[in-house]
């Protein structure tokens, strides 16, 4: 019925909108924390020049200490800018997708609370029209409401496929960008740990 389709389709634009404003709110804390990686890579350079500055032309074993601890700095901050450029491309994108999406769905749930005013206010005309004794009217408002109900019939039914292919949309870019996010993050936070372990044995044999 039409009162059944009206509040499942004011409950979706409920959801929506609320998850609207959380994923907008979640993408905005993203890109602060990601810009706080940035500015610690940064601090990872001047930290390393700084023990490269300490390296003497004297082949010291502090010189060399010194050596192997720039290197190694270095090599995280390159290790983390992956991090960061590969969560930027993929936790990134991923909350600015649904962001998309789940604007065009809200946009179309209130496309379709425009036609059933429409509709309803077409059903208020031709009530007039039949209250009428002359009945002019009538032939032109049972014309303007059979396309209103067409127009809003139509466009309830684009609503409620356009709904679930949204939602299968989105399940499917979450499942494919974490999967593949879990993946990357697993393959740099190994290289870290070879790195260190390569740096801890370097030192001891100093």
């Amino acid at each position: 019925t039409q009162s059944t389709w009206d509040t499942y389709f004011e409950q979706q634009k409920i959801n929506l909108v609320e998850y609207y404003r959380r994923v907008t709110v979640a993408s905005r804390q993203f890109d602060y924390v990601n810009g706080a990686l940035g500015r610690c890579n940064d601090n990872l350079l001047r930290i390393s020049s700084s023990f490269g500055n300490m390296v003497s032309s004297d082949i010291t074993e502090m010189a060399k200490l010194h050596s192997a601890l720039s290197e190694f700095v270095e090599k995280f901050r390159k290790l983390e800018c992956r991090i960061a450029s590969d969560s930027d491309l993929k936790i990134g994108d991923l909350l600015k997708y649904t962001a998309r999406e789940t604007e065009a769905g809200t946009e179309l749930m209130f496309r379709r609370n425009k036609a059933l005013a429409d509709y309803e206010n077409s059903n208020r005309v031709l009530d007039k029209a039949r209250a009428k004794p002359s009945g002019t009217n009538i032939p032109e408002a049972e014309a303007n409401q059979a396309k209103a109900c067409e127009k809003y019939e139509k466009i309830t039914e684009l609503g409620r496929a356009e709904l679930q292919d949204v939602q299968r949309r989105k399940v499917s870019a979450f499942n494919k960008f974490l999967k593949e996010h879990t993946e990357l993050m697993i393959k740099h936070h190994k290289s870290e740990v070879s790195l260190l372990e390569q740096t801890i044995a370097q030192i001891h044999a100093l």
